[in-house]
């Protein structure tokens, strides 16, 4: 009776896991087969939850629970980074999680005219959705936050994020 009752237990628990697994992997599995990319942006401060919940929400990924469970089993969690990235509804859960833990971000690329005065390279980059224009035309007289930009300032096109702007020009 007692090894009835153990092997139905077993039984049981292998029953449990299974449909645990086979759940675990359709929530893994891309939302649907659309390439179409689209620009995913991971704001700062934001938990793993909230991207995961952003993600769900704008259809990207089929459960906010299994990319939870796929980042925590990566060891990942805390290695989510700040910035727009492309993500597409045929990515899986996986390769999302990848795209945004790489730190390769969409990169803008502007062009400033030679000649272009300050108000105008501000209105350019303000149409860009790339700054504020009023904190970049405050900032910009702060010619310490644009050291870091002196070699890429001799060119006339950039590959800039929004990230790499305001980090530059909040800086004190």
């Amino acid at each position: 009776m007692r090894t009835k009752l153990i092997s139905s237990c077993w039984g049981f628990l292998a029953i449990i896991l299974i449909v645990a697994g086979l759940l675990f992997f359709k929530a893994s599995l891309p939302m649907s087969d659309n390439t179409q990319s689209q620009v995913f942006e991971v704001k700062s401060g934001m938990t793993l939850k909230q991207v995961s919940q952003e993600l769900l929400g704008q259809n990207l990924i089929r459960s906010a629970n299994a990319f939870q469970a796929i980042a925590l089993i990566q060891d990942k969690e805390k290695l989510i980074k700040v910035g727009e990235y492309y993500i597409s509804p045929s990515m899986p859960a996986a390769e999302i999680l990848q795209r945004i833990t790489s730190g390769k971000t969409v990169l803008h690329s502007v062009t400033i005219p030679e000649g272009y005065r300050i108000t105008e390279i501000a209105n350019l980059l303000e149409k860009r959705n790339l700054v504020d224009k009023n904190i970049f035309l405050q900032q910009a007289k702060n010619v310490s936050c644009w050291r870091e930009f002196q070699p890429v300032l001799l060119k006339a096109i950039f590959f800039l994020t929004p990230i790499i702007l305001e980090s530059a020009l909040l800086k004190p």
